[in-house]
């Protein structure tokens, strides 16, 4: 096991938005009276440590902080690491824990140590982004953030001198002090390399882009990394064995073994080479593991080595995992249960661990509980297995039950596993896969604080997927996210309020209800609309709001003009060129500016009457025969539901298609006008690799969905397909509205046999009708 990792909490200090603390000056820190001292041969982590310490301490009692090799007399000495005189002092780190660290006051100094790698040298690798390596033990710096935070009152929001409070005075008074502090969670972890860059004034210190690796450190995160990442596609059983042991791979349902290659320079992904996980492969990883450790703990030849970590062993299957049609895995799994695969793989987990335990060897594997091997097995878990349990996380908390419901799944795997030896969990609060949403800011420290605060008791540790365009926008969701990680839970009301006062000063109360409308926006508006939560393989996914309901309904103009207000009151309230009135001007820029001109220009968009002044201005020429609906010739309808003529609706007078679902699981009601009735008569073709149009007018009344991908569209397809709106299905209910898409057409354009217009109503129930269905050719 790697020294002194443990997966229980110590008891510890208060982290965090920390109250005052009784000044009763057992040590004073004053300026021309203060010292920094390192013991020669001090490692760079620790005087790295001393030159964060000594840039803010003199931010706050002015003058330089000069280093010392050995305390002076007459001097307040700030001794850091450990060293002759921390052992002196009483200090002793042993018996630890990984990432501990003790501040002490004795005779007039200050002890801060912790134990800290010899050999990383962090100001090197800072400038390295995300290539850098932050995996190395670094004790006394995060003492040194514990004390700049607690004592000396340094906020750390995020990097550079916007997002970093300093509260100068004339001298900082200490109480006695001799804590010792132990991080709640040993692994702490959010995505640092699904970000977008740091804005320019976070990027600034140390020279160059350094932005990120500094909020990781100053966040406290963790320092060695536990993966349960789809482990086995490392095992590249498929480029090994295809020939030797083609039992290995999965069964297709003709019989056949998935022996596929990826192309020749194409990188396989962790959806590829699925394996039979019934079969022998798992003896093969047993002979993996003990090739490992008798090489003395290095990968075995053709075996990806980041799936070992130190004597832990990612052993999770690939993502996406597919059924095999084996025999013996056919019976394994479970004809009834959506994880069907629970009891196969985690009994082959835990075989494969009793059997290494056996051999005594130190290994301990990691497994995820995932679909569809999420359920809690009956099988043991063995004491060398490690469990991350991988659930939705904190921002479906709006959706009756889904909190509830992820708490009791990490607490039956923590009861399953023993309290002495509990779970970790995987979150996915990040902008991936459809929920990207660009230039809406995901703020939502208190959703953060809910979450991970209710999940502590129950884990040693978390990783946040917490992808996003922009890291800015994760910055309060992160310090929120690092002060739980080390404390167990925070005040959160009395974080924020602290926050708004220290970062914003006299505009606190208008900058505080921006932050709160903005994670009531995200939270309640685009993560927890009614309907917004549909079933899928991994469990309960968020279905997030067309473009038409973003940008009229949730980020619209009057709620843009409204926070344009508060930034305008704001600003009317501090001293310009003040700090509090640059970082007014920060968060305008970073969080508001590029929102409000899309939500402008989206409004302009969906107005019917500026497309109708358009279209009578520029009089296109429609490539869609009857698309004004003057009858009904040339549409198909389905056999799905009602799909009709209504002469009473429309915009442009004539009348209107008009669709009626009554059955969510109906890929219907739609109508489709085939190739042989869309180009007008007499007009040009479409053409090959050009620019054309798509647009109509569409209404909406009390549409519901059961699914993702579901709801109110309309597709053009000729030999891809293109849907409107671009940013997702229509739901709910709206009056009329005008939506387009534009497309660059392919080569094959022209097959005629292939070319449709659909609109339709897909896995949903309500009514609409669509009118005015415009193709044209962009010049």
């Amino acid at each position: 096991m790697i020294k002194r990792l443990v997966f229980l909490p110590a008891l510890m200090a208060f982290t965090g938005c920390s109250k005052p603390v009784q000044q009763i000056d057992a040590v004073r820190l004053e300026p021309g009276r203060t010292e920094i001292v390192l013991a020669r041969g001090a490692s760079p982590v620790t005087r790295f440590a001393a030159k964060e310490l000594s840039v803010f301490l003199a931010k706050t009692i002015g003058g330089e902080i000069p280093l010392a090799d050995v305390p002076s007399e007459g001097k307040s000495s700030i001794v850091l690491g450990t060293n002759e005189w921390s052992t002196a002092a009483g200090i002793d780190l042993t018996d630890s824990s990984r990432d501990t660290f003790k501040i002490k006051t004795v005779n007039g100094r200050v002890f801060i140590a912790g134990i800290d790698d010899a050999k990383a040298d962090i100001e090197k690798l800072l400038p390295k982004g995300r290539k850098a390596d932050l995996k190395f033990e670094r004790g006394t710096l995060f003492g040194v953030y514990e004390f700049l935070e607690r004592y000396v009152g340094v906020r750390f929001y995020f990097p550079g001198e916007l997002g970093t409070v300093v509260q100068p005075k004339a001298y900082v008074g200490l109480p006695n002090i001799n804590i010792t502090s132990s991080p709640w969670f040993t692994v702490r972890h959010y995505y640092q390399r699904g970000d977008g860059d740091w804005a320019a004034e976070a990027d600034g210190e140390y020279g160059g882009k350094t932005g990120e690796n500094l909020n990781w450190l100053r966040t406290r995160m963790h320092t060695f990394r536990i993966a349960a990442c789809h482990g086995q596609n490392g095992f590249n059983i498929t480029r090994r064995f295809r020939d030797t042991h083609p039992e290995y791979l999965q069964m297709r349902k003709d019989g056949s073994r998935d022996t596929a290659l990826l192309p020749e320079g194409e990188i396989a992904s962790w959806r590829n080479y699925h394996l039979c996980q019934a079969g022998g492969v798992w003896d093969q990883f047993y002979r993996d593991i003990l090739e490992y450790y008798r090489l003395g703990r290095r990968p075995p030849k053709g075996v990806d080595g980041g799936i070992f970590y130190g004597d832990y062993i990612d052993v999770m299957p690939q993502d996406g995992f597919k059924r095999c049609f084996c025999e013996k895995c056919q019976t394994s799994y479970s004809a009834t249960e959506r994880d069907y695969a629970s009891e196969l793989i985690w009994s082959k987990t835990a075989e494969l661990a009793k059997r290494l335990k056996a051999a005594g060897l130190p290994a301990v594997l990691t497994q995820n509980a995932y679909f569809p091997y999420g359920s809690v097995p009956k099988c043991d878990i063995p004491d060398n297995v490690r469990v991350m349990v991988a659930r939705r996380g904190p921002w479906t908390q709006r959706h009756k039950g889904d909190m509830e419901g992820q708490i009791a799944d990490v607490k039956a795997w923590a009861e399953k596993t023993g309290g002495e030896r509990p779970v970790w969990i995987w979150t996915y609060p990040g902008k991936c896969g459809q929920i990207e949403l660009p230039l809406l800011p995901q703020m939502s420290p208190r959703a953060y604080a809910n979450y991970y605060g209710a999940m502590a008791p129950l884990v040693f540790g978390a990783f946040a997927e917490s992808e996003s365009d922009k890291t800015v926008f994760n910055y309060l969701n992160y310090y929120v996210f690092g002060k739980i990680a080390w404390n167990g839970k925070v005040d959160i009301e009395q974080l924020l309020e602290e926050h708004h006062r220290l970062m914003f000063g006299p505009a606190a109360a208008e900058m505080g209800k921006f932050f709160e409308e903005l994670e009531e926006k995200w939270i309640g508006g685009v993560m927890g609309r009614e309907g917004g939560l549909a079933m899928s393989y991994l469990g309960p996914i968020v279905i997030p709001p067309s473009s038409l309901e973003i940008w009229t309904k949730i980020y619209d103009p009057g709620t843009i003009g409204r926070w344009e207000r508060l930034f305008a009151d704001a600003v009317a309230k501090t001293v310009p060129g003040s700090i509090e009135a640059k970082r007014i001007a920060f968060f305008k820029r970073e969080f508001l500016d590029d929102l409000a001109a899309e939500s402008r220009r989206m409004a302009a968009e969906f107005s019917v009457e500026l497309e109708l002044e358009r279209r009578r201005r520029e009089k296109p020429v429609n490539l869609l025969a009857n698309g004004e609906f003057d009858s009904f010739e040339g549409w198909t309808p389905s056999t799905n539901g009602t799909a009709r003529l209504n002469m009473e609706e429309g915009v442009l007078r004539k009348g209107a298609i008009e669709l009626v679902s009554d059955d969510a699981r109906m890929e219907g009601p739609y109508v489709r006008a085939a190739a042989k009735y869309m180009l007008v008569k007499g007009a040009e073709r479409m053409k090959p690799n050009t620019r054309y149009r798509l647009s109509f007018f569409v209404k909406c009344e009390n549409v519901k969905t059961v699914k993702r991908d579901a709801g109110v569209t309309l597709c053009f397809h000729d030999n891809i397909d293109r849907a409107a709106p671009a940013g997702g299905f229509i739901t709910g209910s709206t009056d009329w509205v005008h939506v387009s898409v534009e497309f660059l057409s392919k080569k094959n354009t022209n097959i005629a046999s292939l070319a449709f217009v659909l609109p339709r109503i897909t896995n949903a129930t309500g009514k609409a009708w669509f009118d005015g269905i415009l193709i044209e050719e962009l010049k």
